[in-house]
């Protein structure tokens, strides 16, 4: 699964319909098969992003595919269309050869690079829905390895599901006890983390009152007082170091449950997406916690300075991802 680290937005810890999106899927029966419109539109887009960079796209190109809370009772107005682009890696490399060298690894990278150009932009939509693309071979799609990663799996070419989504009847589906484990972990670092968080807030507070004062005296006097706001600037980036440490901890036991898949773990908790870690994974991200930790360690690749106050500032009280 791809994360560069982009965020984990997802399925199980939102509140499931009855159905799924209506302005994407028509319901046949029990089935459900992606609309005509918009399955043209996202091969469009694909077609529209690959061609520019890569030769002989139709040679290499197998399907796209449609996957994650967008193909599930999990979804949301502002869910993104999660967009596996398949290729077959050799007759890529064929048509591109100046990639021979790179691993599959790599490859999957450099299409992120590419796609990673046109997200957020406002015509990288359908429907008003974001588009989240990535690339995959061929030969893993049907791999366990694979799709335990996704509680569904829709082959847009095809029209097909590779994995079929449970679907729940909701008046019975408890949503509060398929979190609860992973609520409570979360929970455990939102309270360390708020401490912490609060820590730096004190410390920019009196940064901030003290570069005013020192803006009212005379370069001699003010020697001293500058001393002091050194000393909480390198507070403030110990604090930001530790908390992306730690942030960067539980996002590797997030990997790291999915890795440690087997289907006897999954009887127990339904899927691999609602185990305990990557529960707490996606909630410290809903509550805004792994933004701000993020951004607040893109501040200190270099040392703070006084006139990064307002930066930090600005981050802190932008809690919303």
């Amino acid at each position: 699964m791809k994360l560069s680290f982009r965020e984990v937005f997802s399925s199980r810890i939102d509140y499931p319909h009855a159905d799924l999106p209506s302005d994407l899927w028509d319901k046949i029966g029990k089935d459900y098969e992606l609309k005509e419109d918009i399955a043209i539109a996202i091969k469009n887009m694909v077609g529209a992003v690959l061609s520019p960079k890569f030769k002989d796209v139709d040679k290499w190109f197998v399907t796209n595919i449609l996957g994650s809370s967008i193909a599930t009772q999990f979804w949301k107005d502002d869910s993104d269309l999660d967009v596996k682009v398949v290729i077959q890696p050799d007759k890529f490399v064929e048509s591109n050869p100046e990639y021979s060298e790179l691993t599959l690894k790599e490859l999957k990278e450099k299409f992120l690079e590419v796609f990673d150009q046109h997200k957020n932009k406002d015509y990288f939509k359908v429907l008003n829905r974001p588009l989240d693309m990535y690339m995959a071979s061929d030969d893993e799609i049907y791999t366990p390895d694979f799709q335990k990663r996704f509680d569904a799996l829709y082959d847009i070419v095809s029209k097909r599901w590779i994995k079929n989504p449970k679907l729940y009847d909701i008046d019975t589906y408890d949503r509060d006890e398929v979190v609860e484990e992973g609520e409570r972990m979360a929970l455990e670092w939102a309270e360390h983390w708020d401490l912490d968080l609060g820590k730096i807030r004190r410390k920019l507070t009196e940064a901030q009152q003290i570069e005013t004062y020192i803006n009212s005296l005379e370069p001699q006097k003010a020697e001293r007082f500058k001393q002091k706001v050194e000393n909480l600037l390198f507070a403030m980036q110990k604090e930001i170091q530790k908390m992306h440490i730690e942030k960067n901890l539980i996002k590797q036991e997030y990997y790291n449950a999915y890795d440690a898949y087997n289907p006897d773990i999954e009887k127990v908790y339904d899927s691999a997406n609602a185990f305990p870690e990557v529960i707490r994974m996606k909630l410290l991200v809903l509550w805004g916690y792994v933004y701000i930790i993020r951004k607040l360690n893109s501040l200190i690749e270099t040392d703070l300075e006084p006139e990064d106050l307002n930066d930090v500032k600005q981050v802190l009280n932008n809690q919303v991802p």
